[in-house]
């Protein structure tokens, strides 16, 4: 059984900084209901990295993927591509996928 769970985000604009502030703001609650501490371990965006999250910023999405520690890739960037492709191939590295990109669920 898993003592941590680990989650890494791919798109930090708005939606992607509300589930951040979500997760952070709520994380005790959320660890006793499934009964295991959640962390955020990754975020990934184009934009610069915010000084809260500076440690675990990255600009490319594949690090996030390739880690093995985390266990949940969260897609918000939107749009069919490269959302699609991210989707796919954070399945295929056995990741757990969360999205609310209602358009590529829709298109595929």
């Amino acid at each position: 059984m898993k003592t941590l769970i680990k989650i890494g985000i791919i798109g930090y604009g708005n939606v992607g900084q509300g589930v951040a502030k979500v997760i952070e703001n709520n994380k005790k609650g959320i660890s006793e209901r499934i009964g295991v501490p959640i962390e955020i371990a990754g975020i990934c965006d184009i934009r610069p990295a915010p000084a809260e999250y500076k440690d675990i910023y990255t600009k490319r999405y594949h690090d996030l993927l390739e880690n093995p520690d985390i266990d949940i890739i969260v897609e918000l960037i939107g749009g069919y591509e490269p959302a699609r492709t991210i989707i796919m191939e954070s399945l295929k590295a056995g990741k757990h996928v969360v999205t609310a990109n209602k358009a590529v669920l829709a298109k595929y």
